[in-house]
């Protein structure tokens, strides 16, 4: 707002900032182990107003979302399941797709076996194929707070039984302390 007064010129600078171009970001959702269909909500909490933040997945277990161009986190929903947060970079005019694995929630005395987190030959150095499993594992810790796990590493035949023992350990400590540097607590 300004007032000008009567045989007085006014200017007036104004910066636009242009309207980001909409992408959409699609995908279906199931159950990490069975594969079967879920029925889960999408949402993407931080969107700006006049964007509907969430959808429910289709009997299919498809969603849909029309979401403005940027980086943004999108959470995953469904009961009896952990919680799955992901950041995903969307681009105007085009579409992203996110299929969603689920788990479902820890249980007392349950057991998970994992046989895809991979070392280097001979080494406690784990691979970076690993990585996405392992942030899995941290995030369905941190969801299910107050759990204690115990982590268990195994080696093959090859070497020594005192070496494969010792291999072992580190590579159950390596583990432990990439889950530890994703926020697990040390207890």
């Amino acid at each position: 707002t300004g007032v000008v007064a009567a045989g007085e010129d006014a200017i007036r600078d104004f910066a636009l900032l242009p309207v980001p171009g909409n992408g959409i970001i699609t995908g279906t959702v199931t159950d990490g182990e069975t594969h079967e269909i879920l029925v889960a909500t999408i949402s993407v909490p931080d969107l700006p107003e006049g964007y509907t933040g969430s959808t429910v997945c289709d009997e299919n277990g498809v969603y849909n979302l029309e979401i403005p161009e940027g980086t943004w986190t999108i959470r995953a929903d469904a009961e009896g399941y952990v919680t799955v947060t992901r950041r995903v970079t969307v681009v105007a005019d085009e579409t992203l797709i996110q299929d969603i694995q689920m788990r479902p929630e820890l249980v007392a005395g349950q057991v998970l076996s994992f046989s895809n987190i991979y070392f280097d030959s001979g080494s406690s150095n784990i691979k970076p194929e690993s990585f996405p499993l392992l942030d899995t594992i941290a995030e369905t810790l941190l969801a299910n707070e107050g759990v204690n796990v115990r982590i268990v590493g195994h080696t093959d035949s090859d070497g020594s039984n005192s070496f494969n023992q010792g291999l072992s350990e580190r590579r159950a400590q390596s583990v432990y302390q990439y889950l530890v540097n994703k926020g697990i607590p040390v207890s």
